[in-house]
């Protein structure tokens, strides 16, 4: 059964919430998955929790021979973004233009030989997921490369100040199993694209949230969100989303933008980091009590907290 069954706006209104100047919608607008990391999402009618992220996310990642993360913000690994990903109940379908044959991957992986492989600095066990895969993947990329999986909800662990308890379960996102953005701060920056006479205006898979709000009038609003209820699951956040120059690839076709500008119209009038790098959508988590929930398109969000 096609998993990609959510493809217009066919919007409803749920609820309310108070925002200064009147009343206004919040509901998911969209849900995306991206079993993947780095490569092309899709979009999904329903996301289910799991103790390390969603059960239909991040599950995969692409190393090289030595296990290290091939990332896409390095020169020659921007094909991997390119690539476009399809899902149904129980595979992950995966095309690209650059690689004749279509591969097909298990989401639930395929028991392989356990490795050691480096995301993002941090060091965990992962399955092997077969010859195909890395036949696959070193064509797409030109080089040796393989396709493996994490077995263990809590193999990778990333520790954040702003999570109690000690390190929290990522699997193999960044730094926090979710990324949430709301459309109004998309809608502004292609404004500002346009307006800056730039041709291409941006889609939400150039940010990779799996969950994006509607119905928010005020963008960046999303940045005051202390705690939230997406449906029937309770979310914190956990920080805001640091950018760097993987936002000037157009994951449609895997291409990056020769002058950089997406990166720069976020620089510019937003907040950055000590290092000028901008802050766009934020970072969030939920408690244990979360996990088996199901969040679906359409339903309503409620803010709990907002940061004080």
């Amino acid at each position: 059964m096609e998993r990609v069954c959510f493809t217009g706006p066919d919007w409803i209104m749920l609820g309310s919430e108070f925002f200064p100047g009147g009343w206004f919608v919040i509901f998911i607008q969209e849900l995306r998955a991206y079993p993947i990391k780095s490569l092309g999402g899709c979009f999904v009618d329903s996301l289910t929790v799991a103790e390390d992220g969603f059960q239909e996310d991040h599950q995969f990642v692409v190393v090289d021979r030595e296990g290290n993360f091939i990332n896409p913000r390095h020169r020659g690994h921007e094909v991997l973004m390119g690539a476009q990903i399809k899902m149904s109940d129980d595979v992950v379908i995966v095309t690209s233009p650059r690689v004749k044959r279509t591969l097909v991957v298990p989401l639930a992986g395929s028991a392989g030989a356990i490795m050691r492989v480096t995301v993002h600095g941090d060091v965990f066990d992962a399955e092997h997921q077969g010859k195909e895969g890395e036949r696959w993947f070193s064509t797409l990329l030109g080089k040796p490369a393989m396709l493996v999986r994490t077995r263990n909800p809590r193999a990778r662990l990333h520790r954040n100040p702003a999570v109690p308890g000690g390190p929290l379960p990522v699997n193999t996102a960044d730094e926090s199993p979710g990324h949430l953005l709301g459309n109004a701060s998309l809608r502004e920056l292609n404004l500002r694209l346009i307006k800056g006479g730039k041709e291409r205006v941006v889609s939400t898979e150039t940010f990779r949230p799996q969950v994006v709000l509607g119905g928010i009038a005020e963008p960046y609003y999303e940045d005051s969100f202390a705690e939230l209820r997406l449906g029937g699951m309770l979310a914190r956040i956990s920080g805001q989303t640091l950018r760097c120059n993987v936002v000037d690839i157009d994951p449609q076709s895997g291409q990056r933008n020769s002058d950089g500008h997406v990166l720069k119209y976020l620089s510019h009038p937003r907040p950055t980091s000590p290092q000028g790098r901008p802050f766009f959508g934020v970072y969030f988590w939920w408690p244990s009590s979360e996990i088996t929930k199901v969040i679906r398109v359409k339903e309503q969000v409620r803010i709990l907290e907002l940061k004080s």
